[in-house]
């Protein structure tokens, strides 16, 4: 019999709340997450902006799911080789820069298309565009109409360029922000070469919109020309002395943030680093962040930062993640980031049985009361019930786990679904028909679970703040 592993992730809400004070993440949001997390990706349509600001939490824990670049260009840029354009992100001037000639826009049926800014170099495109004007009554009225579209990879592909040699550039990696009657996106290509100076923008859908309900494949024609000599690009400043420098190769470094590099703009500084699982945690894998970090003056007061929508923190390197805060210039320096808790993948290796008989009926519900001790983690599983298409788990967790995986060990499901809240977690499995019976097994394969730290950095910025 075929096997074939389904991971279905069942996402948990984190235990702790985002004072606005400390984090603005709205206007930050980072789009196009595959919002079913790090084991089973659902096909989306195109950028997200409107995401409710606690499943952001859970996705940026489950980053790895979502790898579209490299680290390879960030740390380039941080140890000296890129500069930085604010709402860009890294450029590499090396090659030569190209930027729009002039903002285009296009208005139809009420609705308007802007791209405002592009800026082209030897490894990638960034376009910048808007839409607002969209009518309250275009957007998706229920998540099943959202679910149609989203699998329609047909129908409604993310905004491509279109290049005058007949290829099709896709998105590679992109983020915005919405609002009720529009939403804003910057969204990264491959680079287009040198000898080429058009190219159409072309947006299948707007962002969120139902099937129809407003214009569709919208082409605006982008033109570029080398960039201006008076246009700003700030040095990324490397920081000499990381702890990881000081690393001899009979060493293995320890759990912690290390600062790769600083950005210093007219009000703010930009510092941006790795946190790196060194030698500990032996066989699990450390994923992101499951306590946002609180920022201190030397005084121990709390200062605000955002998280930079224009710089790529994605990483496809094991047990490490980027990560970048920009914060206002003004404080009394040394500050100090603090981390509290950070996001483990665990291995597991548990079955899971369930025993239908030969003829279940839809709605049936098994009582299984069954626990798993997997890495200091307790998972209890609670009970089944028969679908009509499939069968439906329900778990609970330890406060700490946010999520599960979980798989068909000898059929060959058509579907897997997950989700919960406050550490209440179902997961689903669909088949084709004719859906199977009897004895079933199923294993979890692993858990997301958060680890404690605490873990510092000092950073001392030029003139003490």
């Amino acid at each position: 019999m075929i096997q074939k592993q389904l991971h279905a992730i069942l996402q948990g809400i984190a235990n702790e709340g985002i004072p606005p004070e400390k984090v603005n993440l709205w206007p930050r949001v980072r789009d196009g997450l595959n919002r079913s997390g790090l084991f089973h990706r659902k096909p989306v349509s195109g950028i997200r902006t409107r995401v409710a600001l606690p499943a952001l939490i859970i996705l940026a824990l489950l980053t790895i799911s979502l790898i579209l670049v490299g680290p390879d260009r960030a740390l380039a840029a941080l140890h000296g080789l890129l500069g930085y354009i604010p709402g860009i992100g890294l450029v590499d001037e090396a090659g030569g820069l190209r930027v729009l000639a002039e903002p285009v826009s296009l208005k139809r049926d009420g609705i308007t298309v802007a791209v405002s800014q592009a800026v082209l170099d030897s490894e990638r495109t960034v376009v910048i565009y808007a839409s607002d004007g969209i009518p309250a009554e275009a957007y998706f009225r229920n998540e099943s109409e959202e679910d149609r579209r989203s699998q329609d990879l047909q129908y409604c592909r993310p905004p491509q360029l279109r290049l005058p040699d007949g290829s099709i550039l896709q998105t590679s990696g992109g983020q915005g922000a919405g609002w009720a009657s529009g939403y804003k996106s910057r969204l990264e290509y491959p680079p287009i070469p040198p000898g080429m100076s058009e190219a159409v923008f072309f947006i299948p859908c707007l962002n969120d919109t139902s099937p129809g309900a407003a214009p569709e494949n919208w082409e605006v024609n982008l033109r570029f020309v080398p960039a201006p000599e008076g246009l700003t690009v700030v040095p990324v400043l490397e920081v000499s002395g990381s702890p990881e420098a000081a690393i001899t190769p009979d060493e293995e470094a320890a759990m912690g943030l290390i600062l790769e590099g600083v950005i210093e703009l007219d009000d703010s500084y930009i510092l941006a680093g790795t946190f790196r699982q060194g030698a500990d945690l032996p066989g699990a894998i450390v994923m992101g962040m499951s306590a946002w970090p609180e920022i201190v003056d030397v005084n121990g007061q709390p200062l605000p930062y955002v998280i930079p929508s224009d710089l790529d923190l994605t990483s496809d390197e094991m047990g490490m993640f980027p990560w970048a805060y920009e914060i206002p210039k003004g404080f009394a320096g040394p500050l100090t980031i603090v981390l509290e808790a950070v996001a483990v993948e665990y291995p597991a290796d548990e079955t899971v049985q369930l025993d239908t008989g030969a003829n279940p009926q839809v709605g049936q519900e098994w009582i299984l009361n069954q626990e798993f001790a997997l890495s200091g983690h307790i998972i209890h599983l609670v009970s089944a019930v028969r679908l009509e298409k499939g069968y439906e788990f329900d778990f609970r967790t330890d406060t700490s786990v946010s999520g599960i995986s979980v798989d068909d060990t000898e059929l060959e499901p058509v579907g897997g679904f997950g989700g919960g809240w406050q550490w209440e977690f179902s997961v689903r499995f669909e088949y084709a028909d004719p859906v199977p019976t009897g004895l079933l097994e199923f294993r979890i394969r692993g858990l997301m679970a958060s680890h404690p730290g605490p873990w510092e950095l000092t950073w001392e910025p030029p003139g003490g703040g």
